[in-house]
């Protein structure tokens, strides 16, 4: 996955200054890189079942130096009883953090579940975990999976397992790589609709209850989610970073509230002459962001089209790399003149030396509708 330098959680690579992340124990500690996990998880805690054992969500990228994973791992790791560690980019990322959570976890006896961050296989990682393969695996699958009724299961999984309950979770739910998205304010918005069969009435998508946020102190940060313990008696707030340095805690002050306002404004409803909607536009984004409900952009982003006459054709897709994404995807775009795609947005990332081959299929279908018909 492609990362810009400018990292949520007010972490800057290019800044100076140590960042330590106060935060109390608890049984089960969750450190990932991607804010979509820590979205899905904040959905996921809502409806966890009362006395379920407390979660921390840490953001990886807040633990980039030694000093950092140290007093961390000193102050919240060792009295973790489940540490689960989503890793993009392989052992070698993150090196140094992975040998402290090793070595905390052989002093301290707690379940270490060490999974790739993204849907490829990586055995290196899935071997340095300290439950076996076949348990790691499905956790790794709900992840992979995701969506919030998916990731509610893996922690009921992870605390059957690791913490001897018996809430017995059913297996992983599969979600489609690629599906149409019902952009808000259309008719059935927030739905998903696949060539096949839709989704499983388990998983929702955009939706007050997917969307609502976690109760937070008002001075913590927003480096991951504003979890609370489900145990009634510990209401401490999951991440409340020290002011270490107060360049490094402003990056980025403001920009969410600015964003959400302009996101409230466009996505409005605005008058729109449904006959005289003609062209369609393609747009493509990360399925990740449809399974944690973060579509409010893309919502924004139809309504502006929409106001403009012209037709929206939102598609989450799981990775453009994907052979079989590519396939089903040019489905969606079929080659006909009266039903053609005219323009694409990709909101998704991509290598340069990599655009040609992936964007070759969808190209192709364009190009071939709009070519004159012979007469």
């Amino acid at each position: 996955m492609h990362r810009i330098a400018a990292t949520p959680g007010g972490w800057n690579p290019q800044t100076e200054g140590v960042i330590f992340v106060e935060q109390t124990p608890a049984p089960i500690v969750i450190i990932t890189a991607a804010d979509t996990d820590i979205q899905t998880l904040a959905a996921a805690f809502d409806r966890l079942p009362d006395g379920f054992p407390g979660l921390r969500v840490v953001n990886l990228l807040q633990l980039q130096q030694q000093l950092t994973i140290d007093t961390y791992a000193e102050l919240v790791l060792t009295s973790a009883r489940v540490i689960i560690l989503r890793l993009l980019g392989g052992r070698a990322y993150w090196c140094y953090g992975l040998e402290v959570l090793q070595e905390t976890v052989r002093q301290t006896g707690a379940a270490l579940i060490v999974l790739p961050g993204d849907d490829r296989p990586d055995p290196d990682l899935l071997a340095r975990s300290t439950v076996s393969l076949s348990k790691v695996n499905q956790v790794w699958r709900y992840f992979t999976e995701g969506g919030s009724e998916n990731c509610l299961n893996a922690l009921k999984f992870v605390a059957d397992i690791c913490l001897g309950h018996s809430y017995n979770p059913p297996p992983p739910q599969e979600v489609p790589r690629v599906g149409l998205y019902l952009w808000q304010g259309r008719r059935g918005a927030g739905e998903q609709v696949s060539r096949g069969e839709g989704l499983s009435d388990n998983l929702t998508t955009v939706s007050d209850n997917l969307t609502k946020p976690a109760p937070v102190d008002e001075e913590a940060s927003n480096v991951g989610a504003g979890f609370t313990d489900r145990n009634p008696t510990q209401t401490d707030n999951l991440i409340k970073p020290a002011p270490v340095n107060q360049q490094v805690s402003n990056v980025g002050a403001g920009f969410t509230d600015n964003l959400t306002t302009v996101l409230d404004n466009l996505i409005k409803p605005a008058p729109v002459d449904e006959e005289a909607i003609a062209n369609k536009v393609g747009i493509l984004f990360y399925r990740a962001h449809y399974l944690a409900g973060n579509t409010r952009p893309i919502d924004a982003l139809c309504q502006a089209l929409a106001a403009r006459q012209l037709e929206p054709v939102p598609v989450f897709v799981s990775s453009l790399r994907d052979r079989d994404v590519q396939a089903e995807l040019c489905q969606y775009f079929p080659p006909k003149a009266t039903e053609a795609v005219q323009l694409i947005l990709n909101t998704t990332s991509f290598a340069v030396s990599d655009f040609t081959a992936i964007s070759n299929g969808v190209q192709n279908n364009i190009v071939g509708a709009q070519q004159p018909q012979n007469t």
